[in-house]
């Protein structure tokens, strides 16, 4: 008898699973053995749309991410060319310097992450520094954009722990289920010597080596996590 392993996909074992208890019900003296695999066939459901719940989840935050960068982006430099165009358009001004030592470019390069932590020092600089209406309203923009990018990246790590606790229900499920398989193969060896059917009679209940593959691409591949932003 094949076992399941961490290596079998959630589809392929539920195939498995599912010929199990076929076979026992259509042999019509085993039913009492399928009702432990007709259980994990009911359950199988929900772990397998946990499971892309959670690849969707990834794929959600990621927008938002993607989205909150762009927005940051764009306020980061709407806020640059406000500050520029009070300081007269001289890059170097001391107020302009103030908020940008690096011009607004390079603050843009970052990651969404990396450009929230950047940003923060605004509050701080304007605290000190008198900005035009003008600037004050970008710089506002500016920590909208923050708070919708900070919203963005909690969402994205909540959806990554939520595909792990989906990937360790699925390999609770399969450990179930191999579980389940070893005990009806040890019940039908029993039954078969006391019965005495073939040494190879268990095996009818379970898909051939020959059978479709247990391999796992029909699995969907782990999302790796993305740069911080």
């Amino acid at each position: 008898m094949r076992r399941l392993t961490e290596k079998t996909g959630l589809l392929a074992a539920r195939q498995s699973v599912l010929f199990t208890e076929a076979a026992l019900i259509a042999s019509g003296i085993h039913e009492r053995q399928a009702r432990p695999v007709g259980q994990l066939l009911v359950k199988w459901s929900g772990v397998w749309q946990a499971r892309r719940d959670a690849e969707d989840a990834i794929t959600r935050a990621n927008a938002r991410v993607t989205w909150g960068n762009v927005r940051l982006d764009g306020a980061t430099t709407g806020f640059g060319n406000e500050l520029l165009r009070d300081c007269g358009g001289k890059s170097d001004d001391p107020l302009f310097r103030a908020f940008f030592p690096e011009p607004p470019s390079q603050v843009v390069k970052l990651g969404l992450e990396n450009q929230i932590e950047r940003c923060e020092g605004f509050a701080v600089v304007a605290s000190k520094r008198k900005l035009s209406p003008g600037a004050t309203k970008a710089l506002r923009a500016v920590e909208e954009a923050m708070t919708v990018g900070r919203e963005a990246l909690a969402a994205r790590k909540a959806a990554y722990v939520q595909q792990a606790q989906a990937a360790l229900d699925a390999q609770t499920w399969r450990e179930s289920a191999e579980a389940a398989r070893q005990s009806i193969y040890v019940q039908l060896q029993s039954w078969a010597l006391e019965n005495r059917e073939a040494r190879s009679y268990a095996e009818n209940f379970f898909p051939s080596v020959g059978g479709r593959s247990s391999a796992v691409e029909e699995e969907p591949t782990p999302t790796p996590a993305p740069p911080a932003g």
